[in-house]
């Protein structure tokens, strides 16, 4: 991974802040977001019922799993171990660790559904991802909703993965979750038995 997305995440983590739209990179945004929305969305898209099993690849300290935690069996996932002890510091009952998207330290099939929201402008390049994407398609029992995806990066630092790359490994594309009139920005997601 980048070493300079690395520090930021660390460097938040390692705040004393509480504020989540600050602390998983959501403060800058110049649309409305609302997380129990957007994770209303991404549960209908995926049909997700409450005995159904849930990872997040790139869990931050808990903007979303904070709205999944109440409505089905959330686990999270992320790189930064300063981001996993805040997101246990605020939610001591989220089931959260450690761990890298390329090389997730979970069992084949081991949840219903794998999602990432807002995560793959952070990678370091197209292997990485692919191979992040591979993971999850492993993990995953049914279905995977990647989200905020990017067609063109809105600072250079960011990484864009190239939607026909999706397209070739079976994704579906919708449109952005928070923002229908965003175009530069889109969803996908890949069903295990299509």
């Amino acid at each position: 991974m980048s070493d300079f997305w690395k520090d930021i995440w660390d460097t938040k983590g390692a705040s004393s802040s509480s504020d989540l739209f600050f602390l998983d990179g959501y403060d800058h945004m110049k649309t409305s977001f609302d997380a129990a929305v957007v994770c209303r969305r991404i549960a209908d898209i995926l049909h997700l019922r409450p005995a159904n099993s849930i990872l997040e690849v790139g869990c931050g300290c808990g903007l979303l799993a904070k709205e999944f935690h109440r409505c089905c069996n959330y686990m999270g996932v992320d790189y930064s171990s300063n981001i996993i002890k805040k997101h246990q510091e605020l939610f001591s009952g989220h089931r959260v660790m450690v761990g890298q998207a390329n090389d997730l330290p979970f069992e084949d099939s081991s949840f219903d559904f794998v999602f990432c929201f807002g995560v793959f402008q952070y990678l370091p390049n197209e292997g990485y991802a692919s191979k992040a994407i591979g993971e999850m398609q492993r993990v995953a029992k049914r279905k995977i909703f990647l989200g905020d995806l990017k067609t063109q990066a809105t600072r250079d630092t960011h990484f864009v993965y190239p939607k026909k790359s999706l397209l070739k490994k079976g994704f579906i594309f919708s449109k952005c979750l928070y923002g229908a009139t965003d175009v530069e920005r889109y969803n996908a997601v890949w069903n295990k038995n299509s």
